[in-house]
């Protein structure tokens, strides 16, 4: 008993084609920006929900986080998110720089 040539290549083709689609998916999505944990929250935008001098609560990511402000902020401006430290966020202003040397986030 054999396997016919064009059927082993009917079967054995279109198995690769897919293999290699979704080896190509696989990888694309390696490289994609973290979106979750600590990391997915470094960089991201958020309004201030109270005043910030220098504590408050801000709005990111859907949920409200306690943060500290490097200035004074009130509600409703629009913050960046610097730093973690622990369930605390430190923001910045948005449109102020990110220091040359970025502090170590916690986990």
């Amino acid at each position: 008993m054999r396997v016919h040539l064009l059927t082993a290549l009917a079967v054995s083709i279109p198995f690769g084609l897919i293999t290699a689609f979704l080896m190509t998916i696989a990888l694309k999505a390696r490289r994609n920006k973290v979106v979750t944990g600590a990391q997915g929250l470094l960089g991201e935008t958020g309004v201030a929900h109270t005043a910030l001098s220098p504590r408050g609560k801000i709005f990111v990511h859907g949920e409200l986080w306690d943060a500290v402000a490097s200035s004074a902020l009130s509600p409703g401006q629009l913050v960046v998110v610097r730093r973690i430290d622990g369930l605390t966020l430190h923001v910045d202003p948005l449109g102020v720089p990110q220091p040359t040397s970025p502090a170590p986030a916690i986990p």
